[in-house]
Parts: C-alpha cells; structure tokens; sequence
C-alpha cells in the first residue's frame, strides 16, 4: 500500500473495507500492498495483467464467452464512441499512443481513420492476438521507459487508476507530449461529496468499481484535474462519459489551449479517406447503439421512477395499514374502557338504586318521626291549654280565698263553717295544684321529646348528605 497518496498527502480517512479517502486531494487510495514487479508479465496465467486478465475477467465482467466477442462488443459501442469525440480534438494525421489499449479496438479505429497508432501493452500473448486479430501496430514493453519518443496524443482508456506510481506516469506522459500535444483519459469517477453509504444509496453502480487488489486510485473529477495541472496540462476538458457520470468520467487535456475541431472540419477531412465507408457505418452503428442505449436509460429511468412511486405508494399504505392498526387498537382499547365504564356505570346505578331504597326508607321513617311530633304538638298544645285554664282557675280560686279570708276576719262568726269550705277548698286546691304539677311534668316530658326529635332530624340529614357526598366528613 502506499504510504500516502499520490499528492503526498499522509492524511488518510476511512472511507470503505478496500480504501482510504485523501482529506487533501479527494482520491480514494487501495489499503492493499503492492510491489515493483506489479506490472511484469513472466506468466501469462498467473501475473495480475497477463492473458488471464483478459481471457477470464474482463470477459466474466463484459459477460461474454470469448476475446472476439469482446472486440465485437467495444466495436459497437466504446471505440466508435471514443473516436467520435477524439475527432473533436485531433484530426489525422497524428502520431498516437494507445497505452494500455487492451486488445486494439480502439487503436484498430484510429488506424482506419489515418493515424499513426502504438498501442502499448505488458502481455506478449494479448499483443500478438490484437495484431494478429486486427493488423495494428503493438509493443509489449512499458511505455514509461523511453522517454525520448514523443507522440501528438496520448490515449489512456481504463489506465490511470491502476498505475501505483501515477504522478511518475503523467510526467513521462507530459514529457512524451509536444506542447500542444493532447492527452484523452477515462477513468472512474468517484464523488468526492459522498461517503460511502450514500454512494450505496445515491450511486449504487459505482460499487463494482472498487476493487483494490487492481484500482490502486480512484479519482474525483478536482484530483484528475489536480493531477493533470500539476504536470503542465492545464486545459482540460470533461466529456460526457460513454456510461454514465456515476460511473466513470471522459476528458482532454492539454498544456496549451485546444483547438475544437467542428463537424464540417471533421467530415471533409475523412472525406478522402478510403476507409471513410466503414467509419460511417460503424459510426452509424455507434448511433443506432447509442440511440437504444438513450431508449434503455430512460426506459430504466422511467422503471426507476415508477419503482420509486411503487415505494413510495408502498410506504404509504404501510403508514396507513399502521395507522388502521393504531386506530383499530385504539377502538379496541376505547371499547373496553366504554364496557368496563358501562359495568361500573352499572355498578354505581345499582349502588344508586339501594341508596334511594334506604333514602325512602329513612324519608318514611322522616315521616312517621313528623307524624308523631305533630301529634306531640297537638297534646302539647292541649296540656298547655289545659295547665292555662288550671291558672286561670288557681288565679280564680285565690281571689275567692283572699275573699273568703276577708270574709272570714269580717265574719267571725262563721269561722268555723267557712274554715270548713276553705280546707275542702284547700283539699280543692292541692288537686289542683297535682294536676299543675303533672302538667309541668308533661311539659318537660314533651320538651325531651321535641329535643329528641330534632336530634333525630339532625342526624337523619346529615347521614342522607354524606351519603349523597354533599359533605365532607
């Protein structure tokens, strides 16, 4: 692994189980070791860049059976597009250099539309299958060690990203370049503005681009551009990439300001090419694969939306099949709250019904306890008429007595017949004063019992409002 980034940067962040993030530039960099015999090729089954890298996993990674099948493929979509914006750039003739080209495609085109291609690459067996295959010019050797030859363009296709010592690599590319000299990159592209969740979420494609044990860098759009200033080549231009800018990005670069090649300039100059047939037809492949391509990305985008939608939809009727349960709990639960208020409802009716059976119990008592004291009233009322009459009657008897007593003194002489009267009326008198004496006692009785009575009045209410809780005890 490197012990700092290409920048020179020590700083490294996590960023996913393969890699580190740079803090300073943004480049994402390979936690694996990696050794100067990285890019030999003694065996071609065994080194990392030997035939089986070609054989096995670029072909189980484009999901075709064999290397024909994979030149075939890039012939319909990649070259022809790659040319279409080269053109752009430079016209023919040229002198070009297709580093790490693979297995020729797009060196095959550049051939056909007049230039004079190399293409570099470390296997001897994929070096000798693409001439052999297509008739175009390869060397097997590392394009770093003769820096003495020069080339009007650069091309590096898929490269970068596995180059360890990529800072050394664009120096020699910058040096092999004349000042106006151009070089054309693709490379995946990592955003810088995402950590690696989101990326999952937001751009699930870049995912298969993370592989360590050969992407040693992986750059954001400010570090490539970093990259390439830092080397002199301070124009740069970004291209629409061939398979999405969440995937990898397309650019131009040069040291001094590029000149833009229009259509018009493009078409006159590959009129005179004899080869200029087989260009426009595979150019017209290119458009017709380029159109069905548009047509599935915005068929994907249209199952994306609609998926999204279906989600969306989805989690609406979870919130409302959720908000039916809550709401079916809810009743569930205001039922029994409603049953278990209805049997203590009747419950308290009950309590309420022997309650009123004993408040007319006690109201009948109340009654019969008034009926009585009204008949004590009115016995009251006739001893008290009575005992009035007996003290008109003593008043009555005492005038006569003083009377008679006048009587008596004036009348001596009926002393003893009058005393007579006077102790009969005497013997009168005591009766008389019994009966008062009874009365009195009557009285009192009957005050005992009015008292009684508004004793027992007194309680009655007073147990009848605690009962009715309109007290407090």
């Amino acid at each position: 692994m490197p012990k700092s980034c290409w920048c020179g940067n020590a700083n490294m962040g996590e960023y996913s189980e393969g890699y580190y993030a740079c803090q300073e530039c943004h480049t994402l960099v390979s936690k694996m070791d990696f050794d100067d015999n990285l890019y030999q090729v003694k065996d071609e089954d065994e080194d990392l860049y030997g035939s089986r890298y070609w054989k096995q996993d670029m072909l189980e990674r484009a999901q075709v059976s064999s290397m024909e099948d994979m030149i075939e493929l890039h012939f319909k979509e990649r070259a022809p597009y790659w040319l279409h914006y080269f053109l752009k750039y430079r016209l023919p003739p040229a002198t070009i250099a297709d580093v790490g080209g693979g297995l020729g495609q797009f060196s095959y085109l550049l051939q056909l539309s007049g230039f004079s291609q190399t293409m570099f690459e470390m296997s001897p067996e994929v070096c000798e299958y693409a001439k052999k295959q297509l008739g175009i010019n390869t060397r097997c050797e590392d394009f770093t060690q003769n820096r003495n030859e020069i080339f009007d363009c650069v091309v590096a296709f898929d490269l970068i990203e596995h180059i360890w010592e990529v800072a050394n690599f664009v120096s020699v590319l910058s040096a092999k370049t004349p000042p106006k000299g151009i070089m054309c990159i693709q490379t995946p592209c990592y955003d810088e503005t995402l950590t690696y969740e989101d990326m999952l979420d937001k751009k699930p494609r870049f995912e298969s681009l993370l592989l360590p044990e050969e992407h040693i860098y992986l750059f954001s759009r400010s570090s490539i551009a970093r990259l390439m200033k830092q080397q002199g080549f301070n124009y740069i231009a970004f291209e629409p990439a061939i398979f999405g800018d969440d995937y990898d990005m397309f650019l131009f670069s040069s040291k001094t300001p590029m000149k833009i090649n229009s259509q018009s300039e493009i078409s006159e100059t590959m009129a005179n090419n004899p080869n200029v047939h087989l260009l426009n037809s595979l150019a017209h492949i290119y458009q017709d694969v380029e159109a069905l391509r548009r047509q599935r990305e915005i068929i994907e985008q249209a199952s994306k939306e609609r998926l999204q939608l279906i989600e969306t939809l989805s989690e609406q009727v979870e919130m409302v099949e959720q908000a039916s349960k809550e709401r079916l709990q809810l009743i569930e639960t205001l039922s029994e709250q409603l049953n278990a208020s209805q049997q203590e409802n009747l419950a308290n009716r009950r309590k309420l019904e022997r309650k009123h059976v004993q408040i007319d119990g006690l109201w009948n008592s109340l009654l019969r306890i008034s009926q009585l004291l009204e008949l004590n009233a009115e016995i009251l009322d006739v001893t008290q008429q009575k005992a009035e009459n007996l003290s008109r009657d003593v008043e009555t008897l005492t005038l006569e007595a003083e009377n008679r007593l006048r009587d008596v003194q004036t009348l001596t002489s009926l002393a003893k017949y009058n005393q007579r009267r006077i102790e009969r009326k005497q013997a009168q008198i005591n009766s008389l004063l019994d009966v008062l004496d009874i009365s009195s006692k009557i009285l009192e009785e009957n005050h005992a019992v009015v008292q009684e009575y508004n004793l027992v009045k007194r309680q009655f209410w007073f147990r009848v409002l605690r009962k009715l809780r309109l007290i407090k005890v």
